[in-house]
């Protein structure tokens, strides 16, 4: 992977992880147990992406600068960014929130609810450090949204949405 512009589809395969929803959205639970999770080479994320650590500490380089997260930490990655999974503690616990970008793109164009967000994608790459219930709030939409996208049902899609919405936009207000 290192180098490479990698798709959701990637991660999903590289990592041997459950699948997406038709390869445009995701939602992983990090801990060191997942396959290759300790291996990741430097890749530009071609993808929308939230990082809520749940426990323990993690380290990214994103465009080779080094960056610390712990517990209560919310990191948004946007397209293009080098990432690079450098370290993480035994206990280290996240959810991993991704959302390809032509779709996300799409949802901040013509969703409201998603509008007035663009500008957090913006800057650099923010950490967002957000209050235990406030991270609890996500930890479970973002389990509900992996139940979610295994099984589908009508109206999945717009549901996905809603939850992706609820999951991370409500706190960056």
């Amino acid at each position: 992977m290192k180098g490479k512009v990698i798709q959701i589809k990637d991660l999903i395969e590289y990592h041997h992880l459950d699948k997406s929803f038709q390869d445009k959205v995701a939602c992983i639970r990090l801990t060191p147990e997942v396959d290759n999770i300790g291996t990741t080479e430097a890749a530009y994320m071609d993808m929308f992406s939230f990082v809520a650590v749940l426990q323990g500490k993690v380290s990214f380089d994103i465009n080779y600068k080094p960056l610390q997260m712990g517990r209560g930490d919310l990191l948004l990655i946007h397209p293009s960014l080098l990432v690079n999974l450098k370290e993480q503690s035994g206990d280290f616990v996240a959810m991993h929130l991704l959302c390809e970008r032509r779709m996300f793109e799409h949802l901040l164009a013509t969703r409201p609810d998603y509008q007035q967000y663009s500008l957090f994608f913006r800057t650099r790459f923010p950490v967002i450090h957000i209050s235990e219930d406030q991270m609890e709030s996500i930890r479970l939409t973002m389990e509900q949204m992996q139940r979610l996208i295994t099984f589908s049902c009508a109206r999945q899609e717009d549901i996905i949405f809603h939850q992706m919405m609820c999951a991370c936009f409500r706190y960056l207000r």
